[in-house]
């Protein structure tokens, strides 16, 4: 039985009229029988019969009717995310081995804890006093999990710190069975995050102190963490150290413990600058490991001999994956050197420091002015105010100064100037492995990996929301760093995506080129299929240095969306980038090769 809507047109208009009928079978044929007539619908709305009849219906109900349009949601538990962390949580087994550890501590809903933590971080990181809400309102947790008490969330704190190196180790075998680890190349770096609370020494928070802050928090203590991952960007492990740590101290006691409890065997160390020292890198040829290190750009010897070997006749291999090219230099101890440049980063570092060096000429003229005007007289206190301007300015080493009583001229330094243009656009790179272990190619694309640990520090920090630590003990800590949160990590977006690479150089996850094939012997490294393409076009060499100290001429401008006739030109001060003080009649200067005497071109 149901009520039947009969459509009738008369004229230019439609009429609905409402019948009650039920469902009759006359053989094999079905149909319908009229029981009552209600009328014209527009008419029942009307007067009002159509809610009577509804209301008379209603009140047999057993159950009361809801009107849909007045029912609001505010919200429903959220299932997706942590179904996905349950599915990866499995399939690595954590779940059997964490259970196993918390029945070695008489602690059974170990696991349980450990994993909502672990799904909590991954989906809506919030505190440990949270965590028991959150669980129990906002997310659909997995079949056969059990609701840990708060307490148990903080002692299971403590378990996972005790066996954070063989759950790393337990990880890394579950990893080699179900995927092809790249172990030719492991990746190393620091980050370090700061804590909130009392910034005081702790006995329970030994590693607690203050140090150099990538977070920019100079006035709170810190932490350092170091993350080892393989070439294809997969996390191994990970170490914490005090917060006043040297960067370059950690390396030889990170190798050892590496080749100790991991057995990878000879691997090489890819690592950015802050981590280079002559003791560093004996000490990784003593662990038996090769290294791929970059040079400090103003510091290292190094660097600058492979850039002095750059000329007209260099041959130059085209690294596409990373938009990039690079040459290959010996230095006089024999050492392998890469020169890597392109023409971005030509184009970012001379506009770089074209502007520094116009807002550091700013200051000292204004300085200048003062010492004229005879408000500064004193040879230290014009020494104290150059040091205010050129301290922060990054690029000091590009000016000299004379300093006397009442007197201050500053003029450039023709070798750092000249220096700095061959330095534009590229960076150097050493490495102990020689081009049939590794083509230059592939020492480049090895290097560019840290980008992957970059992007799992910024996971870690903005998305896990690890920064900042509140916990005040030390386990506390150690736990909520990446030991529970590293196997799933989001793989980040590759740092090459252009263009396919030329030469079998590594790619990230997410390019479209196959991934390099495993290693099926730890001291192989990848060879090319195919000898490298090389430019035809590299960049000019930088004029030699003069011994006079005079201002260099400024690049001529370019047009629009054009490149600049050379990418390692170095324009100083460039007009078309940022506005050059106008100067006043500078002091006499007594030295007749000083450029007050020669008009100052460009100051």
């Amino acid at each position: 039985m149901f009520v039947k809507t009969t459509r009738r047109r008369r004229g230019d208009k439609t009429y609905e009229y409402l019948s009650l009928v039920e469902s009759v079978r006359d053989g094999a044929k079905v149909g319908h029988r009229t029981l009552l007539r209600l009328g014209e619908a527009s008419a029942l709305r009307r007067s009002g019969q159509l809610e009577r009849i509804v209301a008379a219906l209603e009140a047999h109900l057993e159950r009361e009717r809801v009107d849909p349009g007045a029912v609001e949601a505010e919200g429903a538990p959220a299932a997706g995310g942590v179904a996905c962390a349950a599915a990866v949580w499995e399939r690595l087994g954590l779940g059997g081995w964490f259970a196993e550890a918390g029945s070695a501590r008489g602690a059974d809903r170990l696991g349980d804890a450990v994993f909502a933590m672990t799904a909590n971080r991954l989906v809506a990181p919030c505190s440990k006093r949270r965590l028991p809400e959150w669980a129990a309102a906002d997310v659909v947790m997995p079949e056969g999990w059990s609701a840990p008490s708060p307490a148990q969330y903080y002692r299971a704190l403590d378990a996972v710190a005790d066996v954070k190196d063989s759950t790393e180790e337990f990880l890394f075998g579950r990893l080699c069975d179900l995927t092809s680890l790249d172990l030719r190349f492991v990746c190393y770096d620091l980050t370090s995050t700061y804590l909130e609370g009392s910034t005081g020494p702790s006995e329970r928070f030994g590693s607690k102190a203050f140090g150099y802050s990538r977070d920019r928090r100079p006035d709170r203590p810190q932490v350092v963490i170091g993350l080892l991952c393989t070439g294809d960007g997969v996390p191994i492990a990970h170490h914490v150290f005090a917060g006043n740590t040297n960067d370059a101290s950690t390396l030889p006691g990170v190798l050892a413990d590496l080749t100790e409890r991991f057995a990878v065997g000879r691997i090489c160390v890819v690592a950015d600058r802050g981590l280079v020292s002559a003791g560093n890198v004996a000490a990784v040829a003593d662990a038996g490991c090769d290294h791929v290190l970059a040079t400090r750009l103003h510091r290292d010897k190094a660097c600058r001999e492979a850039l002095e070997t750059i000329g007209a006749d260099t041959a130059w291999t085209d690294v596409a994956a990373c938009r990039c090219r690079a040459a290959e230099a010996v230095l006089a101890d024999g050492t392998r050197a890469i020169v890597v440049e392109s023409d971005a980063r030509a184009r970012r570092d001379t506009r770089r420091t074209a502007e520094l060096v116009a807002r550091a000429e700013a200051g000292l003229v204004a300085l200048e002015h003062r010492v004229r005007a005879g408000r500064l007289a004193d040879p230290a206190l014009i020494g104290r105010a150059a040091q205010r301007v050129l301290g922060p300015s990054g690029v000091a080493a590009l000016f000299d100064l004379e300093i006397a009583p009442g007197r201050f001229v500053y003029h450039y330094d023709e070798h750092a100037h000249a220096y700095e243009r061959l330095l534009a656009g590229r960076y150097v790179l050493t490495t102990s492995l020689d081009a049939q272990q590794a083509p230059t190619a592939r020492v480049v694309a090895a290097y560019r990996q840290l980008a992957d640990v970059e992007d799992r520090f910024r996971t870690l920090k903005d998305f896990l929301r690890l920064r900042p630590i509140r916990h005040w003990t030390e386990n506390a800590s150690a736990a909520t760093s990446p030991c529970a949160s590293t196997p799933l990590w989001p793989r980040p977006s590759s740092h090459a995506t252009s263009k396919q690479p030329t030469s079998p150089t590594p790619t990230s996850p997410t390019s479209t080129s196959p991934p390099p094939e495993p290693c099926e012997n730890s001291t192989a490294y990848a060879k090319s299929a195919s000898p490298p393409t090389t430019s035809t076009s590299p960049s000019p060499p930088a004029a030699a240095p003069s011994k006079t100290r005079s201002s260099p001429p400024p690049t001529p401008p370019h047009a629009p969306g054009t490149k600049p006739a050379s990418t390692n030109a170095y324009p100083l001060p460039r007009t078309d980038v940022v506005e050059t003080p106008t100067r006043a009649p500078p002091l006499t200067c007594q030295n007749a090769k000083h450029p007050s005497n020669s008009g100052r071109a460009g100051a």
